[in-house]
């Protein structure tokens, strides 16, 4: 979120957050400037939101270029407690 707020001049953010068996799913999607994903890999935010969703066996996922807007879907498995 701080990043949109910062530097994505988005008017309309989406926040999608649902949960299937065995599986969390978060969607956070904007109407914002988008970015290069190949210029743009050094900010500690979206490392940060990657490596914390991998060390939870997740995946990590970034769409976006430029006049496009941005689609992070991150997902998360859900381990049963016995």
């Amino acid at each position: 979120m701080t990043n949109i707020s910062k530097y994505a001049y988005a008017t309309e953010v989406k926040l999608e957050l649902t949960t299937t068996r065995g599986n969390l799913r978060l969607i956070i999607q904007d109407n914002g400037r988008g970015f290069d994903l190949g210029q743009n890999t050094t900010g500690f935010g979206l490392h940060s939101m990657r490596d914390r969703t991998l060390a939870l066996g997740g995946e990590f996922n970034i769409n976006s270029s430029p006049g496009s807007g941005c689609k992070i879907t991150v997902n998360i498995p859900l381990t049963r407690l016995t």
